[in-house]
């Protein structure tokens, strides 16, 4: 009895995972329905492959961390040529914040500077 019962489980267990690997989403898309989400905060360091920026006070992210680094690898070089430590930039990204420290952002989109 508690072989069959087992046997079974066994086939529900392979048959739920094999569907689930039969799923139609598009890995190359996949980014497309994340929502683009958005920072500002202040440029404390730049070099050759990063930016260190400060979060503002009441952005969301600042719950992760009070500091996020981002790839400039991540974007075209002509984005980041005019940017200087201590300017104001709203980030635009999408996916989640790696929880590390400093935190990281899923897919870097593009780095606007913030005139005032």
């Amino acid at each position: 009895m508690k072989i069959k019962l087992f046997a079974a489980l066994s086939l529900l267990l392979m048959a739920t995972l094999i569907l689930a690997g039969c799923g139609n989403q598009d890995p190359d898309n996949i980014n497309d329905e994340v929502q683009e989400m958005q920072f500002e905060g202040v440029i404390l360091e730049i070099d050759e492959d990063s930016i260190l920026v400060e979060p503002a006070e009441g952005e969301s992210i600042r719950s992760s961390a009070d500091r996020v680094m981002l790839s400039r690898s991540a974007l075209d070089a002509e984005e980041t040529e005019d940017l200087d430590e201590g300017d104001k930039v709203r980030i635009f990204f999408r996916g989640g914040v790696m929880e590390s420290y400093p935190a990281q952002v899923g897919d870097l989109e593009r780095i606007e500077r913030i005139d005032e």
